[in-house]
């Protein structure tokens, strides 16, 4: 089961959650998929359009206008030396006894 909270963020995104098993009571604000909706669901949640006829969703779309996907931040790039100067600095008063 999946329920999605009927008003978008500001951002045109749609809170939703999926939910294993059936609630006994559906929060308010939020409306049911329907299970012959919920593979759409998937595929166009958050940025979908819903198609709602008399507090119940009727269909989900694909959102033309949703904003792109945000790239992940690069790692940092070290140069050699950084990286020798790191691990020198962290191993500094790391001591290694060996054992009778």
């Amino acid at each position: 089961m999946i329920i999605i909270k009927a008003n978008p963020a500001e951002n045109g995104a749609y809170a939703n959650q999926k939910i294993n098993g059936d609630l006994k009571t559906i929060p308010d604000g939020y409306l049911v998929v329907p299970p012959e909706l919920e593979a759409d669901a998937e595929r166009y949640l958050p940025f979908a359009l819903l198609d709602i006829e008399d507090g119940e969703i009727v269909g989900i779309r694909d959102n033309p206008e949703k904003p792109p996907p945000v790239e992940p931040p690069e790692p940092p790039k070290y140069t050699s030396f950084e990286k020798d100067e790191f691990l020198t600095g962290f191993m500094e008063g790391v001591g290694y006894e060996q054992g009778a």
